[in-house]
């Protein structure tokens, strides 16, 4: 399988070619410039690996939750390479791009992936690896005050995300010991994205590049819909 896999919903901006078993892509801290720099990504990953997207099989992309601009960016650019090459899109979770980034899962550890939501909330999930070190859902995407997600949080999991470099002191002084409190920052990273694209192909889960809608997990936001973009 051939799949083309993007990442806007944070700072960082991540483009990836899924080709079988095989995964190239990068990524890069962008602030706010996501639009300036993704279909640049794109358009070096097709040419590097000599494709075109009507070759592919399917772009996949993280719906939300995030940066309200970034989710929008990400929404609009990936109708508009689906549209140009008449390609289904497959949307995963941000949240679980991020749990998907953990090394070395070993059976029963939970994931906590945490983003800033701004106004003291954070986004967030729990995500429990099996027997096989496949990551289940176990928790579903929420928007919460930070002080509700300590107190709901479980006792013995691991914490990543751009969330926990904002609240990091609280985090360390109020949640239980048995939780770990990763020491590097980590991003959502479109090169973790291909089991999610796997599970999302094998499950009937694409979607026509029309149907593609954003989560933002706050009801006050509205979404205009895009128009395609050019084919890098």
């Amino acid at each position: 399988m051939k799949f083309l896999a993007l990442d806007t919903c944070t700072e960082a901006c991540s483009a990836a070619l899924v080709i079988d078993d095989e995964v190239v892509g990068e990524l890069q801290v962008v602030g706010n410039r996501h639009s300036q720099v993704i279909l640049d990504m794109v358009s070096r990953l097709l040419a590097a690996a000599q494709l075109s997207l009507r070759q592919l099989h399917a772009v996949g992309f993280t719906r939300g939750p995030g940066s309200f601009t970034g989710v929008r960016i990400g929404t609009g650019v990936v109708q508009g390479l689906a549209y140009a090459a008449d390609l289904p899109v497959l949307p995963v979770s941000s949240l679980a791009l991020l749990a998907q980034g953990v090394d070395e899962l070993r059976a029963g550890e939970h994931i906590l992936p945490l983003l800033d939501a701004r106004m003291g909330e954070v986004y967030w999930s729990l995500y429990a690896a099996d027997a096989s070190g496949t990551l289940q859902a176990a928790q579903p995407e929420r928007l919460s005050p930070l002080a509700a997600l300590i107190s709901t949080a479980p006792t013995s999991c691991r914490v990543r995300g751009p969330g926990l470099q904002t609240y990091r002191q609280d985090l360390a002084a109020q949640l239980p010991a048995g939780v770990c409190l990763e020491a590097q920052a980590a991003y959502p990273d479109a090169r973790h994205m291909a089991p999610l694209l796997a599970a999302a192909w094998a499950g009937g889960a694409a979607v026509a590049p029309g149907e593609v809608l954003p989560l933002y997990l706050r009801n006050d936001v509205a979404w205009p819909k895009a128009r395609p973009v050019p084919t890098p």
